[in-house]
């Protein structure tokens, strides 16, 4: 306990009928909760991964979490949306892991969590930078300390005579760069 105490992600756990056994402090502070014993033995996916970003319903059948329950198996990490106890959401980089019982029988999950809003806002800003630098028709490009060139805009691709449809967001630089 003492371990899942110090920790500065959230990590929960949630029984088989879906419901949370414990939260560490983090947890309860991402998720706006003032102390464990308030949703101890309610169920998880109704408090706090029961609504898309965009307000639609999020049906518990469709969610990874029950899904590592229902199979028993972990999968990789994924992005998704939590939900504050205020009824504030955020971006979340989830982890679930099957907790299973003497004879391997899945038995409850153990969900670990990271609030990731800072690096979706980052994200968006760097996108949003590079689209500017894409629409630009002079040459911009970027580089590593070692001289690596990492990024060519269209507009300077345009002019060394490259296709520019070969690079921007989503492409990878010119072979002989």
């Amino acid at each position: 306990r003492q371990l899942l105490d110090s920790l500065a992600e959230g990590v929960f756990g949630i029984d088989s009928a879906g419901n949370f056994t414990f939260l560490n402090p983090a947890a309860c502070r991402l998720l706006g909760i003032g102390a464990e014993s308030e949703v101890l033995g309610h169920n998880a996916h109704a408090l706090v991964h029961h609504t898309r970003p965009d307000g639609t319903p999020y049906p518990a059948a469709g969610c990874p979490i029950t899904q590592t329950l229902a199979t028993g198996r972990a999968g990789d990490a994924w992005e998704d949306w939590f939900w504050r106890r205020d009824g504030t959401g955020f971006p979340a980089e989830v982890f679930a892991a099957p907790l299973t019982d003497a004879e391997d029988r899945p038995e409850g999950v153990v969900v670990s969590f990271q609030d990731i809003t800072r690096r979706k806002a980052a994200e968006t800003s760097r996108d949003q930078v590079l689209a500017i630098l894409d629409a630009t028709p002079d040459f911009v490009s970027m580089a590593r300390a070692n001289g690596t060139i990492t990024y060519v805009n269209r507009g300077g691709l345009r002019m060394l005579g490259e296709d520019p449809s070969r690079n921007g967001l989503d492409h990878p630089l010119p072979a002989w760069l």
